[in-house]
C-alpha cells in the first residue's frame, strides 16, 4: 500500500524550502537557551565533572573531575545539556555531545564551549539538529576572527529552524539513534581493518630491513646476534653499522622571527616545514604549500632533490621522507647527507622504529631527536644487491596494502557522508517516520 504524500508548507527559510504542514519554524533559541543560568548549591571541595575542548567529541564527553572551587570561573552545565565546540575546526568536525553521568549531577565547560538547554524540544532531537548539516552552515557562516581563532558568534541562537510536534521529535530521535549506531558500527568495522592493515605494513617492512626479503629469508639462512637489543638476529653476512658511519646527519633551520614577511610567504624557494614530513604517510615530499623568499632562504638550510629527512621532535617525530624537490627544511626536521648506502632502504629502516622512538623518547621526557641521538643509532646494512632489492619489494608491498587502506578510508567517508545526510533530511523534515 502507497503511504499518502505528506502536506508540505512553505518554512521561508531559503537552505530548507517546504516543511511538513504539522511542523512549526522557530528560532533556536525560542526552543532551547544559549548559555543558560545555573543555580549552584556547592561548597569549595565538592567534586565536579570538568570539560576543556579538546575532551569533546562528537557524541562523546571525557569528563575530568575536579574541585568546585577549581573550576567555578567556568560555564556550569547540568545532565541533559547539550555542549557544542564553538572554535574552528572543532565545530566543523561536529564536536558535540550531550551531557550525562556528571560528578554531583553538575559540570562546567571551558570557555570555548557552548551550552544548550532544551527548553520545549527534545533533548536528543535538538542534539541531532545541533549535528545536522544545516546549523553546521550556519554556523561557518556566522564565525567572527581570523585564522585559527575563528569562532561561531552567539547569533547563531537567533537562527530558524523547523521544530516538529513533541512526539515525532521522540520518533525521529530514537530513528537516528538506531540508525546512525548502525552506521557507527559499520565505520568502526572499517576502522579496525585499517588499524590492522596498519600494523601488516609495518611489521612487513620490520621483517624485511631486519631479515631481508620473505622468500630468501625463509631459505634457512645462518643468523648471527646483531648486538643490539630491537635488532635481534640479523643475516650472518650482514653488517650492523651506527648512522653516523654512513651518512652526515644535519639539522633544518627556521628564520626569526617566525612569521616575519622578509623571510617567509614568498615565492623563492619551498619551504619543508615539518607539517610537510609528517602530513601523510606517503614516501616523498613532491610540493609544499608555502615558499620562503631569498632572504629567508638565506637562514635557513638547503637540501636537494632527493635527500632523505626525518621529523625529529613532538609527537610526529621519526617520520622519514625523501624530497622530490630542492627546498629549504626547518628546525623540526634532521637531513641525512653524503649517504654511502641506499637511501631509498634507510628510509624503510628509519620507518621500522618510528613508533618505538616515540615511545622511547616520551620515556626519556624529551620528545626530540637531535643529531647525536640519530648519528648514534644503530641500523642493519645488507649489501648494496640486497638492499636495492628490499626497497624495491617494500615499495610493492606498501603500495598494494596503502592501497586497501584507501579503499577502506572511502567506505568510511560515503558511509559517513550517509550518516550525515540522514540526520539533515530527518531533521528538516525532508523524510518522515
Amino acid at each position: 500500500m502507497t503511504r499518502p504524500a505528506r502536506k508540505m508548507k512553505p518554512s521561508g527559510i531559503p537552505w530548507i524550502g517546504d516543511v511538513p504542514a504539522d511542523w512549526e519554524v522557530m528560532r533556536l533559541k525560542d526552543v532551547a537557551t544559549l548559555n543558560p543560568q545555573t543555580h549552584i548549591l556547592l561548597n569549595e571541595n565538592d567534586r565536579v565533572s570538568f570539560v576543556p575542548m579538546e575532551c569533546l567529541r562528537t557524541g562523546n564527553i571525557e569528563k575530568r573531575e575536579r574541585l568546585y572551587s577549581e573550576v567555578a570561573a567556568y560555564t556550569p552545565f547540568l545532565e541533559n545539556d547539550i555542549l557544542v565546540a564553538k572554535v574552528t575546526p572543532c565545530f566543523e568536525n561536529k564536536n558535540i555531545a550531550i551531557a550525562q553521568n556528571l560528578t554531583n549531577k553538575i559540570g562546567f565547560a571551558s570557555s570555548e564551549i557552548f551550552i544548550f538547554r532544551q527548553k520545549s524540544i527534545n533533548s536528543k532531537f535538538l542534539f541531532y539538529l545541533l549535528l545536522s548539516e544545516y546549523i553546521a552552515a550556519i554556523g561557518v557562516s556566522s564565525m567572527t576572527g581570523t585564522g585559527g581563532l575563528k569562532r561561531v558568534n552567539t547569533n547563531i541562537a537567533t537562527c530558524k529552524v523547523p521544530v516538529p510536534p513533541v512526539e515525532t521529535q521522540k520518533k525521529i530521535a530514537e530513528f537516528l539513534d538506531e540508525k546512525c549506531a548502525e552506521i557507527d558500527a559499520l565505520i568502526a568495522v572499517e576502522e579496525k581493518m585499517i588499524a590492522e592493515l596498519k600494523s601488516y605494513k609495518q611489521s612487513v617492512i620490520t621483517e624485511a630491513v631486519t631479515r631481508g626479503i620473505p622468500a630468501a629469508a625463509n631459505a634457512s639462512r645462518p643468523l648471527k646476534d646483531s648486538g643490539i637489543p630491537w635488532l635481534g638476529s640479523v643475516p650472518a653476512h650482514w653488517e650492523v653499522k651506527q648512522i653516523s658511519r654512513i651518512s652526515s646527519v644535519v639539522r633544518g633551520a627556521s628564520p626569526r622571527p617566525a612569521g616575519d614577511p622578509q623571510y617567509f610567504h614568498g615565492d623563492f624557494i619551498p619551504w619543508i616545514t615539518v607539517a610537510e614530513v609528517t602530513k601523510d604517510d606517503g614516501k616523498f615530499i613532491f610540493e609544499t604549500e608555502t615558499f620562503l623568499t631569498e632572504a629567508g632562504m638565506r637562514s635557513s638550510r638547503v637540501v636537494d632533490s632527493g635527500t632523505l629527512l626525518l621529523s625529529n621532535s613532538g609527537a610526529t617525530l621519526g617520520v622519514p621522507k625523501i624530497t622530490k624537490i630542492r627546498g629549504c627544511i626547518n628546525d623540526g626536521s634532521l637531513a641525512f647527507l653524503n649517504l654511502t648506502e641506499s637511501k631509498e632502504f634507510l628510509f624503510y629502516a628509519l620507518k621500522s622504529r618510528t613508533q618505538e622512538l616515540r615511545l622511547q623518547m616520551q620515556g626519556s621526557g624529551q620528545p626530540n631527536l637531535n643529531t647525536q641521538i640519530v648519528k648514534s643509532m644503530y641500523i642493519p646494512v645488507p649489501t648494496r644487491v640486497e638492499q636495492n632489492g628490499i626497497a624495491k619489494y617494500l615499495d610493492k608491498k606498501c603500495l598494494e596494502i596503502d592501497s586497501a587502506i584507501s579503499f577502506k578510508k572511502e567506505k568510511i567517508t560515503t558511509l559517513q557522508n550517509y550518516k550525515k545526510s540522514i540526520i539533515f533530511e530527518y531533521t528538516i523534515g525532508k523524510k518522515g517516520i
